[in-house]
């Protein structure tokens, strides 16, 4: 005889003259808890016992947007079927892990280069089982300047025909100042500078 269950399914029980038994029709990423005994003339050995877990299944990849001015992208992967626990993510050379709940949802990557294109995987992760991976191709767009910090990127950053009004004025040690204003507004507007720490 051979039973089985997972968490929260019924006990299923089947009979087999053979030493061994293909159980079919699981769900993945899940535990499942296995018995097996004997039995002659109406009597029944004790019974053999072991746990083992299905592969978790793959995600499916949903898009990867660019983002941050092309210095970026958003990549976002449903949540597959069965168990999971985390996901590894790899986009160009960059590898991390997001936990479960991230499926479903945007997640951010940033350091990238504009005008690039990247391949980027997600393999579900679960009881120490890796799924096969999904793969897309993400591209990032082209792009200007980006912000000294990496954080922001500014439209308004110096280019043809914006000019700074400040020229001159040199900014403290280790500070970059930029400078933006259209040259009619030097006179009449005040001056706006956003400030950087490098």
């Amino acid at each position: 005889w051979v039973q089985w269950s997972g968490e929260g399914d019924a006990i299923e029980t089947t009979r087999t003259a053979n030493t061994s038994f293909t159980v079919e029709g699981l769900e993945p990423g899940t535990l499942y808890n296995f018995s097996v005994w004997a039995e002659k003339n109406g009597v029944n050995s004790s019974r053999a016992t072991l746990s083992a877990a299905t592969d978790p299944s793959p995600p499916s990849i949903v898009s990867c947007i660019s983002a941050s001015g092309g210095y970026g992208v958003i990549l976002t992967w449903s949540c597959p079927p069965g168990g999971y626990e985390a996901f590894k993510v790899e986009v160009g050379r960059q590898q991390f892990s997001q936990n479960g709940s991230s499926c479903g949802k945007g997640v951010s990557l940033s350091g990238l280069r504009p005008a690039q294109a990247y391949a980027a995987t997600v393999t579900t992760i679960w009881d120490g089982r890796e799924a096969r991976s999904a793969s897309v191709t993400c591209r990032t767009e082209s792009t200007g300047e980006q912000s000294p910090t990496g954080t922001e990127s500014y439209s308004d950053i110096l280019s043809d025909p914006v000019r700074p009004c400040c020229e001159g004025v040199s900014p403290p040690h280790g500070v970059l100042f930029v400078y933006v204003l259209f040259p009619a507004f030097c006179k009449t507007a005040p001056l706006r500078c956003h400030s950087y720490n490098l």
